[in-house]
């Protein structure tokens, strides 16, 4: 993969433009499918096989299911990457004005894997969480 900007650098500038624009589309249309194949697998490993369980069971398990990916989430903010935590639009805004758009890779990793086990384990990221809608 490491060829793949060698290859674009050598692209006459008009084309480079178009050709890393359509990159970046394609790359965060596919984090975004990634994302939401992620919540959905969880939703159906965990909440979904104890809906199919009596009533004392899913209440009690759907319960311990929520606090242990939302502990598991903490521990990843707290231990890996503090700057993770929160909603992500005003240090998008900071990192656009600032360092010209770029968040580090350990941010961005730790908001992701953070994200599938909150929504996936039954929280709620609240007004900005549309990939939520629609569990299959």
């Amino acid at each position: 993969m490491i060829w793949l900007p060698q290859l674009v650098q050598k692209l006459p500038k008009q084309t480079r433009a178009v050709v890393q624009t359509c990159l970046y589309g394609l790359g965060a249309g596919l984090a975004a499918v990634a994302f939401q194949l992620g919540i959905n697998w969880l939703y159906r490993i965990g909440l979904l096989r104890l809906s199919t369980q009596s009533k004392p069971v899913f209440l009690l398990g759907s319960f311990m299911f929520l606090i242990g990916s939302s502990l598991i989430v903490g521990w990843l903010l707290n231990s890996f990457c503090r700057e993770a935590a929160g909603s992500g639009i005003p240090q998008l805004k900071l990192a656009f004005w600032k360092d010209f758009g770029t968040v580090p890779w350990r941010v961005a990793w730790v908001k992701f894997v953070a994200g599938i086990l909150s929504i996936g384990g039954g929280s709620s990221l609240g007004r900005e969480g549309p990939s939520t809608l629609y569990h299959s």
